[in-house]
């Protein structure tokens, strides 16, 4: 598995169709190597289809810097081109709310959109990058290994409920619900001690 979900993967990809024409789209497509791979057809459709070669293959693509995964150049491409007045929506939230799951935040990100000296908001992108939470070298830096082994230790250990707390709190992080996933992760946190003392006193009957 690569560094982004299929979520993060797939909301770049709708992104991406702001930015570009279908000229400019099947440029970048022929940089890539991928013009043929992906077909043709309108840019929902090849956008589509980059996304699930990006998803289920993730080869290896030019760039200026460097060769690097696709699903990493459509996210980088995503950042460096889509217009400040358009870090809104659905699928933004998803790409930055999967970015997040995937251990990664966006830097360069202004507080608000800027407007120009006439009042209108600029269309301008200011510079965004990738960084990583935790440093390169970080110990269990994958979050859905981590996700995946802490759901597998609640289930081996009987903690059923709190394992369900973990899953709405990791469904409503990947939404954007930052309240819901909150309060998913206080409900896990008190279902554990009261499912240890409710099988304690099971014990002890």
């Amino acid at each position: 598995m690569g560094d982004f979900n299929s979520m993060t993967v797939s909301a770049a990809c709708r992104l991406l169709e702001i930015p570009h024409t279908v000229a400019t789209l099947d440029s970048l497509l022929v940089e890539w190597g991928l013009y043929d791979v992906v077909g043709s057809g309108s840019k929902p459709a090849k956008l589509a289809s980059l996304a699930r070669i990006a998803v289920n293959q993730d080869p290896k693509v030019p760039t200026a810097f460097g060769r690097m995964e696709v699903s990493r150049a459509i996210i980088d491409a995503v950042l460096t081109s889509l217009p400040a007045r358009r870090r809104a929506g659905e699928d933004w939230i998803k790409l930055t709310a999967g970015l997040r799951l995937d251990g990664f935040e966006i830097d360069g990100l202004p507080d608000e959109v800027e407007d120009d000296p006439f009042g209108f908001p600029t269309d301008k992108p200011d510079p965004l990058s990738l960084r990583r939470m935790l440093p390169d070298d970080a110990p269990q830096l994958d979050f859905r290994e981590a996700e995946s082994e802490l759901s597998g230790l609640l289930n081996k250990h009987g903690f059923t409920v709190a394992n369900g707390h973990l899953v709405q709190a990791i469904s409503a992080f990947s939404r954007g619900d930052w309240a819901a996933s909150n309060g998913s992760v206080r409900n896990l946190y008190q279902d554990v001690p009261r499912q240890r003392l409710r099988h304690r006193f099971e014990v002890v009957i």
